[in-house]
């Protein structure tokens, strides 16, 4: 396995800490089922696929979601929390599909896909590809569907669209996915709820919006929570939406007493969870580096506990509200204690 590869393995010790076993347990279960590991260096790694027939023995269900990260302003970590998301998730077993709908193709950048000429969605709406040909695996359990500047028509083709009623043009076309995929994770482009993020919210399950803990972050969330659950009612089966906080800095009161009131404003809509300030979360992106193998990383923890609430494995329940709890403990260098 190369180092690139091992970005999307679970080292033993990781499947351990899963599963409440003991390393040696672990060892013992691959043995007795004669599954393959792959060995790096004195680490011993699962692959996505091992890894969801072990979960799958022990109970756990996939659910099949399309989430969609939508916000009004940059720098709130967007992009950089669906590649995490992702890449976590297809650890754990999930087969994770990603859809970059932004042109300036960040996602797309991440995973080092650096062609100018692959087909993006508003060639798929032009009919000029299949989506299932427009996909690139990136691993075995993750397929992308990238983007570049040609992707500024999907305004004008979505408002073209006479097949369909426009709401459901995005829906089209995803949804059969999910025959292939547990998860679609949609990235959608920086902008006030345009006719396309409109149309990827009523296509979604779950539409997360990320918010740093700053002023002007918040103005913006304020805005978007105003609109986002206008468009829930348009759904018969209303999407769950959800706010990451983002960049949460322990050392800054600002950051405290700003989970706080949004803790309180939005607390029907809040993860109970943030993901902790790190300057080397999109400089790690794409690097081939594996970044849950950084253990002295906050936002590692962070992530990993966003994954497990999204995947919702009913035999992870228990050990996640544990962590979540010792997780808080610490307010100097963990989640702060906030009644959500």
């Amino acid at each position: 396995m190369s180092e690139q590869n091992k970005e999307y393995f679970l080292s033993i010790n990781e499947m351990a800490d899963l599963l409440g076993m003991t390393e040696q347990g672990v060892h013992q279960l691959i043995k007795r089922n004669n599954l393959p590991t792959e060995k790096i260096g004195s680490q011993r790694y699962l692959s996505p696929l091992t890894v969801r027939e072990i979960l799958e023995s022990r109970g756990a269900t996939y659910q099949q979601k399309i989430i969609s990260f939508q916000s009004q302003t940059g720098g709130v970590g967007k992009t950089t929390a669906a590649y995490y998301l992702a890449l976590r998730a297809s650890m754990y077993g999930a087969r994770v599909l990603l859809v970059d709908l932004d042109e300036g193709g960040a996602l797309t950048n991440a995973f080092q896909v650096l062609d100018p000429d692959i087909p993006v969605f508003s060639d798929v709406l032009k009919g000029k590809i299949k989506i299932e040909k427009a996909i690139i695996p990136i691993s075995d359990h993750i397929g992308l569907l990238g983007s570049h500047y040609e992707n500024y028509e999907l305004p004008h083709l979505l408002a073209d669209t006479q097949e369909l009623k426009q709401e459901n043009v995005i829906t089209k076309h995803l949804k059969p996915l999910l025959d292939k995929f547990d998860l679609i994770i949609v990235d959608c482009a920086t902008s006030l709820l345009t006719e396309v993020n409109k149309t990827v919210a009523l296509a979604s399950d779950m539409v997360i919006v990320p918010a740093n803990p700053d002023k002007f972050s918040i103005m913006a969330l304020k805005i978007m929570m105003k609109e986002i659950p206008q468009l829930q009612k348009m759904r018969q089966m209303p999407f769950e939406l959800k706010i990451l906080v983002n960049k949460y800095d322990a050392r800054n009161k600002l950051s405290f007493l700003t989970l706080t009131h949004l803790a309180s404003e939005y607390k029907d809509y809040i993860f109970p969870l943030f993901i902790r300030k790190n300057d080397d979360l999109q400089n790690i992106a794409g690097s081939k580096k594996a970044f849950f193998d950084f253990k002295n990383i906050p936002a590692h923890e962070d992530f990993d506990l966003l994954t497990k609430l999204i995947l919702d494995f009913p035999d992870l329940k228990s050990e996640l509200k544990s962590e979540v709890k010792r997780a808080s403990a610490n307010t100097s260098s963990a989640q702060p204690s906030v009644n959500y």
